[in-house]
């Protein structure tokens, strides 16, 4: 199997990124119009499932490891086979989780959300719930293509299934509201998912031929060993984003919004090292099966350069635009005021945030897990947080001070994971 190129996998992987975000961007963009208390109610279904699904693709983002390392060290049956058992575990996993997010929708008024967004919230999240086990299944087999040099593939579905997605959305919001829009998001996700497999086996068919159907309860075992530290650093550090959103619930409808609305756009220059990270992590592992450990770290140096490359112009855009940029999703004045103070702290962390997401992927192709997971634990939950919290209720800044606490937390693991990769692989010696 040929070598794989850095660009020639980051590029549609971290447009493929954009397009998963795109559809949670699409639903806060047309419910907006309706008003602030439904918009308000997607961000915050859209947090609580957040939580699972980063806990499902971190635990798949293990096959990282496995298939780009069984590629690169001429194994493609074990690749496949991992594929098969992938889309097991799949399975498995999302039943008891999408149970578990339809029993907290039946309960979000427990979280102290606003009396105006929690049933338009709880609506919202019983119907999102169902699209777990699709997202799921695409990100087992888009790891797959991806381990095997096939990027493109995601992202042309992906602009399918937001153009869909976006019909729907056109169709269904004026007489059902926000319960629409999660129809949509799930329809679009179903469509995307049944796709992405069939592409993955048709790829796979010929190891396929000679391999089991059914579960390999061993090799099933081989993905959370490895995969749940990496799902649980990303539940950490999603988790606490995610449960800001929460807490700005119990203010007014307008600080929830504005909160949802900055995170979107936070998330959404996000997806640009994730998808760096995530090309890391296949050209890391891949370098690992060839024996060759110089150039693995040598990638992973490299993708550090390209995202602060990266995040210095996006620093840039949101200090020099940050109302035209929320004037995208909203002209509600109170929203607008809460929301330009703190596009400057976002703008603020922009390289740490950079710096961290693609350090744990470049980490992961290193076959190390842990280190993120421990490092997101005490960065976000034992310094961001209280800090956040501290700050946005016993100081009363509101969101201001809930999102100065999540960019000390995010430079705190930016500066750690740093140190880890520089001490774990040594300085970079080769390209």
């Amino acid at each position: 199997m040929p070598e794989p190129r850095f660009l020639q996998i980051t590029v549609p992987v971290a447009l493929t990124y954009f397009g998963l975000m795109a559809l949670g961007m699409v639903d806060l963009l047309l419910v907006g119009r309706i008003g602030a208390a439904e918009q308000g109610a997607v961000g915050v279904g859209t947090s609580f499932f957040a939580w699972f699904l980063v806990f499902g693709i971190g635990l798949l983002s293990a096959m990282d490891y496995f298939v780009s390392t069984a590629f690169g060290s001429g194994r493609p049956r074990d690749a496949a086979s991992m594929l098969v058992q992938a889309l097991w575990t799949s399975t498995w996993l999302a039943v008891p989780l999408t149970a578990v997010l339809l029993g907290i929708a039946a309960r979000i008024e427990f979280f102290g959300v606003h009396p105006d967004v929690a049933p338009l919230a709880s609506g919202y999240l019983k119907i999102l719930a169902l699209s777990l086990w699709p997202v799921y299944l695409f990100a087992a087999a888009r790891n797959y293509l991806q381990a095997l040099h096939r990027v493109w593939e995601a992202f042309a579905l992906l602009i399918a299934a937001n153009l869909l997605n976006w019909a729907l959305n056109v169709a269904w919001i004026p007489s059902m509201g926000v319960d629409g829009s999660a129809w949509a998001t799930v329809a679009s996700r179903m469509l995307m998912a049944l796709a992405m497999i069939a592409m993955a086996l048709w790829h796979a068919r010929g190891e396929l031929r000679s391999l089991p159907r059914g579960p390999s309860y061993r090799e099933q075992l081989a993905l959370p060993r490895l995969g749940l530290p990496a799902a649980l650093q990303g539940t950490a550090e999603a988790g606490v984003f995610a449960l800001s959103t929460i807490l700005a619930a119990r203010l007014a409808p307008e600080a929830v919004a504005a909160h949802q609305i900055v995170l979107n756009l936070a998330s959404m220059t996000f997806m640009v090292p994730l998808g760096i990270g995530t090309a890391a992590a296949v050209c890391v592992g891949f370098f690992l099966g060839r024996n060759d450990p110089m150039r693995a770290r040598g990638e992973g140096w490299r993708a550090l350069r390209y995202t602060l490359a990266f995040m210095a112009c996006t620093a840039i855009l949101f200090s020099v635009a940050a109302r035209p940029l929320l004037g995208l999703y909203t002209r509600d004045p109170g929203v607008l005021a809460l929301a330009v103070p703190v596009m400057v702290v976002v703008a603020l962390f922009q390289l740490f945030d950079g710096t961290q997401t693609v350090l744990t992927g470049a980490l992961r192709g290193w076959g190390d897990t842990r280190s993120a997971f421990y490092l997101n634990l005490a960065g976000h939950w034992a310094l961001g947080l209280p800090i956040g919290l501290w700050l946005g209720f016993s100081q009363k800044m509101g969101i201001l001070g809930i999102w100065i606490g999540l960019a000390t937390g995010l430079t705190a693991v930016a500066i750690a994971l740093l140190w880890t990769w520089n001490h774990r692989t040594g300085p970079a010696e080769a390209e």
